[in-house]
């Protein structure tokens, strides 16, 4: 059995949703991924840092065995971090090529349209709808997805 190729989201049905609050929700949602991933960074350069000396509670809620409330707090970041890693693997099986540098570079690294259009090898202007569509599949995903007023959906 063949396996179907991802396709970029017709401008059809990227105008059902509501693209600028879409952007909004599923950037504020990764938001939360991105600064564990920072955090899980920062947590374990203190466990190992020999000179580091937590005991002011700064990475939990309680002052007493800093390096054990450190340890439990990277585990629990690490558990969310796997499971996002999962879905995320999981979602982009749906994305086209271009999609899955968008996600990565849009989504993820926050960077210039300019500089992913170069990347995908297209004008801003074309890059424009694969983008919508990148957003637009994660938001759905994620169950993130915001209809336009007055559309709805017949099933």
């Amino acid at each position: 059995m063949d396996k179907i190729k991802p396709t970029i989201l017709s401008d059809k049905t990227t105008y059902m949703y509501d693209y600028e609050l879409v952007k909004i929700r599923v950037k504020a949602f990764f938001e939360k991924y991105k600064e564990c991933i920072t955090k899980k960074r920062l947590i374990a350069f203190s466990i190992n840092d020999p000179l580091g000396n937590d005991n002011m509670g700064i990475f939990s809620s309680t002052i007493t065995n800093a390096v054990h409330n450190k340890v439990e707090q990277m585990e629990k970041i690490s558990r969310y971090i796997d499971n996002m890693n999962s879905r995320i693997d999981f979602l982009k099986k749906e994305f086209t090529e271009d999609e899955k540098i968008i996600f990565q570079m849009s989504i993820l690294d926050d960077i210039l349209d300019e500089d992913i259009a170069d990347a995908v090898c297209m004008t801003r202007r074309g890059l424009y709808s694969r983008k919508k569509s990148c957003y637009i599949k994660t938001a759905i995903f994620f169950n993130l997805d915001v209809l336009r007023k007055g559309v709805k959906f017949d099933i």
